[in-house]
């Protein structure tokens, strides 16, 4: 108890029950001094030691040592919630919204959108010097260096373009009916247009409706009128003018 108190790492580590509490309790001692006794000296801490980013590499740290060689603690890897809980802990947040969206398309969209916003997804080309989409695959294994797989937006849009190619596979929506809401129904394609135009990149969002509307069934005036008045609030109006066509076509050879 004494050592506990002290915050002694050695004896956190060995009064947890797993490699996250061990890793929790190394967090909450902050700046152990050389012999693993705080800094009793220490009144006030620092602006900048309460900065979000010395949080998160203290984190890390702590994770890294509750399940270096030296514990008893390792992550199971075949438990896909403590590799995810792990990539929390490491900062990974790419990975953490990786496994997010093969759990949940809305709570997947949801954290990639708010993460974009607060800034907390990696800028893959932020501390390049050079420009790395000069350099083709035989430059990148010269170097040794990992191609590029997604920046800051294709993180976002691609979470949320996986989100809206399931609205469309999963057909019509329903929600349930309260005293003060009545009951809503709206079509897959319907929610995942919107989902489509919520993208960073414009051209991609023009892409991906594209592809959603190249087998798209205009099959009533009625499906037509709801999609025209989509796309046009979207200011897709290029997709707005094919698809008045296509559906004149239809009506016309109907």
């Amino acid at each position: 108890m004494y050592n506990l108190i002290l915050g002694d790492a050695s004896a956190i580590i060995e009064n947890s029950q797993d490699w996250c509490e061990a890793t929790i309790g190394l967090v909450v001692w902050w700046n152990p001094g050389k012999d693993n006794r705080l800094m009793l000296n220490r009144s006030v801490i620092s602006v900048e030691d309460t900065s979000s980013e010395i949080y998160l590499q203290k984190l890390a740290e702590s994770f890294h040592r509750a399940t270096s060689e030296s514990t008893d603690f390792q992550v199971n890897t075949l438990s896909s919630i403590e590799v995810g809980l792990a990539s929390v802990f490491e900062g990974n947040v790419e990975a953490v919204i990786g496994f997010l969206r093969s759990w949940s398309g809305p709570v997947s969209s949801a954290v990639a959108e708010i993460a974009a916003l607060g800034g907390w997804l990696p800028r893959a080309n932020s501390q390049s010097l050079i420009s790395m989409e000069s350099l083709d695959q035989d430059d990148m294994d010269v170097l040794g260096l990992a191609p590029l797989s997604q920046k800051l937006e294709d993180i976002k849009d691609h979470t949320l373009t996986v989100y809206a190619t399931a609205l469309v596979l999963r057909g019509k929506l329903e929600s349930t009916a309260t005293f003060s809401h009545p009951k809503l129904v709206r079509e897959g394609w319907e929610v995942a247009i919107e989902v489509l135009g919520r993208l960073d990149s414009a051209k991609r969002a023009e892409e991906e409706v594209g592809n959603l509307l190249h087998n798209f069934p205009f099959d009533s005036a009625i499906t037509v009128d709801k999609l025209l008045r989509l796309l046009n609030d979207l200011g897709m109006t290029t997709h707005a003018e094919n698809v008045a066509e296509v559906s004149l076509l239809f009506l016309v050879n109907s």
